[in-house]
C-alpha cells in the first residue's frame, strides 16, 4: 500500500497539486520510459494494488487481463504465457513471487528458452510454463 507521505512525495515529484493537474499529466506517464529497477517497482506495485482485500494472491483471469497492460511490451513470452495460463484450472491464483519472477524470466530467458536452467530457482509455475513451451514447440 502507499501511505500518505509516499503519495504526497510522488505528487510533488510530478508537480501535481490538484486532481486536475494529475488528470492532465496522467496520459504522459508511460512505464516504458522507466529504468529496469523503477519498472520492477512499478510492476510489483501493479500486483500489490490489484489484490482484493487481504488476499496475497491474484486470480488467474485477473492476471491474464493485467499482464499485457503491466508488462508494457517488455516480455517476448507474453502471448505464450497467456496461452499457458488458460490451461491452468480456473481457481489458480498467482503469488507476488510468481508475478515478479515472470518479469525477471522475461528479461533473462529468450523465446527459444536460451538462458533457462532447469536447476535454477524459478517458481514451479515458470518451470511448468517452460514444459508447456517445449511441448508446443515439439508439436508438428
Amino acid at each position: 500500500q502507499i501511505d500518505g507521505e509516499e503519495w504526497d512525495a510522488g505528487m510533488e515529484a510530478l508537480g501535481c497539486d490538484s486532481v486536475d493537474k494529475l488528470k492532465a499529466i496522467f496520459p504522459t506517464l508511460d512505464p516504458m520510459d522507466l529504468e529496469t529497477r523503477q519498472f520492477r517497482d512499478f510492476f510489483k506495485f501493479v500486483f500489490l494494488f490489484s489484490r482484493e482485500g487481504t488476499h496475497r494472491t491474484i486470480e488467474r483471469d485477473i492476471v491474464a487481463a493485467l499482464l499485457p497492460i503491466a508488462i508494457c511490451g517488455r516480455s517476448p513470452h507474453l502471448t505464450l504465457f497467456l496461452d499457458f495460463l488458460d490451461t491452468l484450472p480456473e481457481n489458480t491464483r498467482i503469488t507476488l513471487d510468481q508475478w515478479t519472477s515472470f518479469l525477471e524470466f522475461s528479461e533473462k530467458v529468450s523465446t527459444d528458452l536460451d538462458g533457462y536452467e532447469e536447476d535454477s530457482a524459478w517458481p514451479l509455475l515458470l518451470d511448468d510454463y517452460v514444459e508447456f513451451v517445449k511441448k508446443k514447440r515439439d508439436q508438428p
